[in-house]
């Protein structure tokens, strides 16, 4: 077993993964899935306990107490073995406590990329209407969103600007892409994006998936219209609107078009209402979450 010594990652598959840690100076170890606990008993040989974060969730109990027995375990958004069993738990995606100490809760733990928290304390500019459309619905499509939502868009009176972001993994880039250009409307396709904050931060509005984006896009400020993608989803498009951050438009499947464009065209000329979900977006994930999590591992360290 490769051995690392100092900062180091633990990935087993994730092919995606492994060509992002390829491209930096990250030591990592790769480790069969089937095999995984007895392989990462095998790291590690200093006589302190070394600080082990996991994200590995519904992993059960005695899974969790074999790896505490030889590190200090620090779990992330899990809800059983390591929410009950790990030595610090931060779950930002929970809004609920958990009777135990060391346990941190809520969106202030989310961890924002330095490149989008950085727009949380800058000033916004809401027009009285909207100019810059950005349409976001996932890092990967396997529902076919994008192609609906062509569909479903076709025929809205709106001369503005569309930006159309297609994940990495996104399926059938050229046919959508293609579909785009057949609308002879001003949409810029952009493929695998990286710098998602400056998107945010110039975009007057969003049409996004209820995915782990709406985080990125209330700390910048961005108002969003969500569409889940997942039933999963659903309770997270509903926290963020009761935080006004967000208007949910529902599950993909059971989606009016009607309603739709006509809730679409309503928020593309109501500055207060986006005005109004671009501050409680701010203060709901203010891009502070690395900051309070390293606090509280750096207690250990």
């Amino acid at each position: 077993m490769d051995q690392f010594f100092g900062v180091g990652s633990i990935i087993s598959g994730y092919q995606e993964t492994k060509d992002i840690l390829k491209r930096t100076t990250y030591k990592y170890v790769e480790i069969d899935k089937d095999n995984e606990i007895n392989e990462i008993l095998e790291i590690g040989q200093s006589a302190k306990k070394d600080i082990l974060i996991i994200d590995m969730c519904d992993k059960g109990d005695n899974f969790i107490k074999k790896l505490t027995g030889k590190f200090t375990v620090v779990s992330f958004d899990d809800t059983e073995g390591g929410a009950r069993g790990s030595d610090l738990v931060i779950n930002s995606l929970s809004d609920k406590p958990l009777k135990r100490d060391k346990y941190f809760f809520g969106t202030e733990y989310f961890i924002i990329r330095p490149e989008i928290s950085e727009y949380n304390s800058r000033g916004k500019n809401i027009l009285s209407h909207v100019k810059n459309l950005l349409i976001c619905l996932g890092g990967s499509d396997p529902c076919s969103v994008n192609l609906m939502m062509i569909d479903w868009l076709e025929g809205l009176d709106f001369s503005g600007k569309r930006e159309w972001v297609l994940g990495p993994s996104v399926n059938d880039k050229d046919v959508i892409i293609e579909r785009l250009k057949n609308l002879k409307l001003d949409i810029i396709p952009l493929i695998d994006y990286k710098d998602m904050g400056r998107l945010y931060f110039h975009a007057d509005l969003c049409i996004s998936a209820a995915g782990f984006s709406l985080y990125e896009m209330a700390c910048a400020g961005l108002p969003a219209l969500t569409i889940c993608l997942y039933p999963h989803q659903i309770p997270t498009a509903k926290k963020f609107e009761e935080a006004g951050a967000t208007h949910n438009l529902g599950y993909y499947k059971e989606i009016d078009v009607s309603d739709l464009k006509t809730t679409l065209v309503s928020f593309l000329g109501d500055k207060s209402q986006r005005n109004y979900m671009s501050r409680h977006g701010k203060n709901f994930v203010d891009g502070l979450g690395t900051e309070r999590v390293m606090a509280q591992i750096n207690k250990y360290l």
